[in-house]
Formats: C-alpha cells, structure tokens, sequence
C-alpha cells in the first residue's frame, strides 16, 4: 500500500511537471491585461482562451505596468523615469538582483530566460507550489493521495484563488508551504533550514498580513489537532527560531521599507476589529452555489467576498450519521468548531480592539478572514472524509446531492455571478447528476469496498473538471510575450511627443490611466503609489504643500487628471486639474462673433472661480479630426477674454482606432470678461477652434 501511494504522487508530480515545462515554453501566462492594451489603443491584441475583466485593475492597471516598467528598464532599484524615480525594491513582486534573490530563486529566470518565458515561469511556478504545498500538507495530515490531490485541485480551480491570484499569487501561492514543511517528518537538520527558507519566500515574495493570519487561524488548530506530536519544545523552539530569523532577514534587507509603510494611514496604522459580513456569506463556504454576497450599488462580492466553496462540506454531512466518534475525531472536531466560532463572531459583529490586537486579528479586514474560514471548513471534511473512509455510504452521498440540489435551485444565482463564472448556473444540479452518473459503478462492482473507492474517485474527478471550467476560466490565458512587449501606436507615440514637450520634466495626461503608460515607459504624471516616492516630489509637481502631501499620499491613492478647477480628493483616485504638469499648447485667440468652421462640438464648461475682470472656466472638448501635433489653433469667442491656457490629450472612445493623430482631446481654462457669470458660460459654449488660414 505505502508503494502504491508513492507512486500515485511521483505520477501527480510527473504530469504536472510536464504542464508546467509544456506552459514555460508556449509563453502563456493568465492575466487580463488585454483590458490594459484596450486602454492604450490596442485593438488586435487576442486573449487566447477567455475574456478579460476590467475589475481586476489591481493585476493589469497596477502590478503587471510596474513589472513591465522595471523589466524594460533592467530592474534598476530605483526607476531612471521622471518625475517620480520610483523606488522599485519597494514594490512588492518585482524581481530584484540582490540577496533577496536566495529566498526568491524563481525570480532568478527573469535574468537567465526571455521575458516571456520568464513571466509564464512566473505563474507556473506559484500554481505549483501551491498544489504542491497543499498535497504535501494533506499528506502530513495522514489523508489518502487520492483524495488529497482532488481536494487540492479543487482548492486550487475555486474561487478565492481564481479571483485573488491576479494580484497576491506570491501571497496565496506560496502562503502554505511554511505550515506543509512544519508539519513533515523530514529531519530536523534539513527541516528548519527549509522552514526558514519558505518562511523567508513568503514574505519577501509580498507582504500581505491579512492572508497570513487568515491562513494560520485557518491552518493551526488542524495541525495541532491532527499532529500532537508538533507540541514539542524543541519542535516549535527551532519553529520560532527559523521564522524569527527569516524575518529578521526581511527587516534587516526592508527595513526602511516597513518603517515607511507602517507610518502611512493604511495599510500601516489602520487597526480592524472585524464585523461587517453577511450570515449568508458564512454558509456559501457549505452550499457554494448560493448568492455569493448582497447586491446593491458599489458591491463587488466576487472580488470582495470570495471563498473556497467546494462540494466537501456536503459529502461530510452524509457522513455525520455514520462517524465513529473516537479520540482523535473528537478532538479535532472541537478545536475546528472553537476556531470556526471564534472566526465567526469577529467577521458577524466584530471584537473589542484590544482583543483583536492579541489575536492579531487586528491586521485582517473582516471579510479577508472568510478566506480562513472556508479553508477551516474545507481542510476539516478532508481529514474526516479521509479518516472514516469505512463510514461513507454511497446512497448517503446520492440523497445528500438532492438535497444540495434542491436547497441551492431555490436560492438561485445572481446576475453578476452569472456573468464572472462559466457555468455557474450549472453548479446546483452538477453534483446530483455526478451522483448519478457514478452510481452504474456502484451497482457493477460487487466489492463494496471497490465500489465506494471508484464512486468517490469519479465523483471528485468530475467535481475538480466542473470547477476547472467554472472558476479556472475567471483568468484568461494569453501570450506572457504580449504584455512584456512595448505598444508601439498613435496613442504611446503622441503621448512620447507630450513627454518631449515637456523639455524632458514629464507630463501629466487627462484621463485615469493608473500605470499603464509608465509601464509602457512613458515619464507622465499618472501612477498610484504608496511609499515607494519621496512625498516631498509630489509636493513640487502638484503645488501642494508638505503636510497636503503627506495626508494625500500616506495610503493607496490613485493619480489622475481632468478638467478641473481644485483637486478632487474625496475618492480612492486623487483627482488634478488637467492644468497641473500637462504640456500648454501655443494658441491664437479672437475675440469675434463671426461665425467660423469650429473643429469641436460638444463643448463641457465648468466654473473654476472669479477673475478681476470676470470668471475663469474651463472647457473640454473633442476634435472632429486629426490634426497634427504641431498645429497652431485659434481659438474664436463672441467675447472678451483675458488669459487663455490649453493643451491636448490622447482620447481613445468606444474602440474606435485613432490614427494619424491620436491627441484629438482638447482642453483648457480661460478668463471670460463679463459681468455675470451665466454672459461667460453662454460665451464659452459658442467657443470654436480652428486651423490657421493659409
């Protein structure tokens, strides 16, 4: 038997292995950056298998342009592009060549391999580890090969990690390896040093404590409920010791990093004490199919709310009647009850603060712990299924998937789940009929205990193909080659001409683009930050003052620009007039009432405050052509003006491909000499703009 289950995992490993190298070599990688190239005029770029989502702008507005920046640039340190100069080895994922690099060999392929391969090596690798993390965990918890290669598998295509790998794979995908390896048999000469080193590769692959205590408060009542043998002094003394020097290790390498980071508003100070999720969330972890969260205006639950739904919860309630409720299934189902109660309240009302501080609940956001929660759930029906695998009864599992059926066709599925999740819809029906399909084998086979082994053994082979269709199609699959290459159109070339009019200084442009265009290595003004630029250049570019600065950017901020009189700083975007750091363009201007061929249409005014001798507005317009660059526009107004600023902006709209020209957004403020305010904005409405005469 120990023969036959070796090598059910050398096979496992083997054919993920080959996935793995066949993967690296095509130079695929999943992402949904294809709604960054949209942004940037890229209209021929293909995912090759799905559809992108514009909802998951933290992974291709923010992580993928800064990987992207620091690649074309080398993986400097520091950024060599104005006016920021980032400080790159703060940012969280991005390849670094210093010692950081022995907890991070992986990162290693950015400098020996092409970009792209590099990059798919990338998601390869943090996939795997992640599989392999959790089979080898389950494995040192005593559960069966099969069943642990299923269950990881599905963990693996469910919906937290699905929607939450865009942008915290090094988080979630390497999150489990330091509790798999303290949990092993291996030596102790070979255990601790490897401990410390995956202690060591989480963090310095990214700071998220929110997923780590969600996934310790999830993980540690198992092991020691599980493994008693783990409570030994010189077992967690050398624990505590390798942790405690991998992350020595971090601070002293980032330690002007997390001095930085934990002065900022969030997430540095800001303290949680829980409450704020819906009881229905808590119970979607044991009937997945169910709504997911509430509806409503600004409610995301797919990427807020997810969690490792999985079919396990059920198939361990048709057990419940049969268990053998011995020693070590007692134990283990109280400490799993007593941190699932635990982990309950703080999400449904909340805790005092200083309780949440000495759990270190502090750090997770109530909605983060549901990821514990669920992987609680999931890790508990593994290890039972798996110790009273004499007790499951097949005709228990069948009646079991009705009822599941029948409870989860009453709740149905919401729209917006509809539309994130393929076949999803078939989600409450896909265990029953599973059920059914499986049930021939069971009445074929006369050996009842071949029977139950090939029953489970479909049935969970079908449940993992489900939800690799269902969550595994959320990211879609596309050329690694594709998001490292620079875009090189009308668009990236007239924003490259803006920059160069800017005498090199950098160039703020209209619009929110997050990074996408310091990805493409352009020096413009728009980016989101948190610590990685010295505040004391924010407050130069934007004319505010220090203290301004430091309260604007003390959290994660984004920047962006529009035609506007003040600062809009009451979002999670601060918005700059489109005056500050764009390039003015040279312009005529004629006071006339004589009517002219105008260029715009559709002209947006807005009211900025009074002048000496009237109102400054600003205005916002389209050109209705291609104009060059170079061009120099008049402007004509029915009325007397003062001072006239203007400049262009690249304007991309409902796909359309701009060529020739691709800044055909035109802006600007000027001084309407009039006595009232309704005289200037009735004037600035009949503003035209126009080439010069030959």
């Amino acid at each position: 038997m120990l023969q036959t289950d070796r090598n059910k995992w050398w096979l496992a490993l083997a054919a993920l292995s080959c996935i793995a190298i066949f993967w690296v070599a095509l130079g695929l990688y999943q992402s949904h950056f294809i709604s960054a190239l949209r942004i940037l005029g890229d209209y021929s770029t293909q995912s090759i298998i799905g559809a992108s989502k514009e909802g998951r702008g933290d992974e291709w507005s923010t992580y993928l342009p800064i990987l992207k920046q620091a690649y074309l640039e080398g993986f400097p340190n520091k950024s060599s592009l104005v006016p920021y100069y980032e400080n790159l080895e703060w940012v969280i994922s991005i390849p670094k060549f210093n010692a950081s690099l022995f907890f991070l060999p992986n990162h290693i392929a950015f400098w020996v391999l092409p970009g792209a391969n590099a990059l798919a090596l990338q998601g390869a690798y943090y996939n795997l580890i992640f599989l392999f993390s959790l089979c080898w965990l389950l494995k040192n918890l005593g559960v069966k090969p099969g069943i642990a290669i299923s269950v990881s598998l599905m963990i693996l295509f469910s919906q937290m990690y699905q929607v939450w790998w865009t942008s915290n794979f090094p988080a979630l995908g390497a999150g489990i390896l330091p509790f798999a390896i303290f949990a092993s048999r291996l030596r102790p000469l070979i255990k601790f040093p490897l401990f410390f080193w995956a202690v060591g590769h989480v963090i310095f692959g990214q700071i998220y404590p929110p997923f780590y205590v969600s996934l310790a408060a999830a993980l540690l009542p198992i092991l020691l409920a599980v493994r008693p043998d783990l409570i030994d002094k010189k077992h967690i003394f050398w624990g505590l010791i390798s942790a405690a020097a991998a992350i020595g290790c971090f601070l002293l390498m980032r330690w002007d990093y997390v001095n930085a980071v934990s002065t900022t508003s969030y997430p540095g100070v800001s303290v949680s004490t829980g409450g704020g999720v819906q009881p229905a969330l808590l119970l979607s972890a044991i009937l997945p199919s169910i709504p997911v969260g509430p509806g409503g205006p600004g409610v995301d639950p797919v990427h807020e709310f997810s969690l490792i739904g999985t079919i396990l919860p059920v198939i361990f309630l048709s057990l419940l009647p049969f268990i053998k409720w011995d020693k070590f299934t007692r134990i283990l189902t109280i400490a799993t009850a007593v941190m699932l109660i635990f982990m309950s309240v703080f999400m449904l009302i909340g805790f005092p603060r200083f309780v949440s501080k000495i759990s270190l609940f502090y750090l997770v956001p109530g909605r983060r712990m549901l990821l514990g929660f669920s992987l609680l759930i999931v890790l508990y029906c593994t290890v039972m299924i798996s110790h009273q695998w004499q007790q499951i009864r097949i005709s228990a599992i069948v009646l079991a998937c009705f009822i599941f059926s029948a409870i989860s066709y009453a709740f149905g599925v919401r729209h917006d789940i509809e539309t994130e999740f393929y076949l999803i819809n078939w989600l409450w029906i896909t265990p029953t009929l599973l059920a059914l399909l499986a049930i021939p084998v069971w009445l074929i086979l006369k050996d009842e205990k071949s029977a139950r082994n090939v029953f489970i053994s479909l049935f969970f082979a079908g449940i993992v193909c489900f939800q690799f269709l269902t969550y595994g199609s959320f990211n879609p699959i596309m050329n690694a080659a594709d998001i490292l290459r620079p875009v090189d159109n009308q668009l990236t070339r007239d924003v490259r001409k803006l920059v160069q009019l800017s005498d090199g200084k950098g160039a703020s442009v209209i619009g929110n683009y997050g990074h996408l265009l310091r990805g493409e290595g352009l020096a413009v003004y728009n980016a989101i930050h948190l610590v990685n630029v010295n505040r004391e250049i924010y407050a130069e570019l934007f004319d505010i003052t220090q203290d301004e600065s430091n309260t604007l950017f003390n959290q994660f901020r984004g920047i962006s620009f529009d035609n506007i009189g003040n600062a809009n700083t009451t979002g999670a975007t601060v918005i700059f007039p489109g005056s500050v750091g764009a390039v003015a363009f040279d312009h005529n201007i004629i006071n006339s009432s004589n009517t002219v061929d105008s260029l715009i249409t559709n002209i947006q005014t807005g009211v900025i405050g009074k002048s000496e001798k009237g109102f400054n507005l600003f205005w916002n317009s389209r050109l209705s052509q291609p104009v060059p660059v170079d061009a120099n526009l008049t402007i004509t107004l029915p009325c007397a003006t003062g001072n006239s600023w203007m400049t262009r902006y690249p304007l991309i709209a409902g796909g359309e491909e701009l060529v020739d020209v691709a800044l055909r957004g035109v802006s600007g403020r000027i001084e309407v000499e009039t006595q009232n305010l309704d005289q200037a904005q009735a004037c600035l409405k009949q503003l035209a703009i126009s080439l010069p005469k030959n």
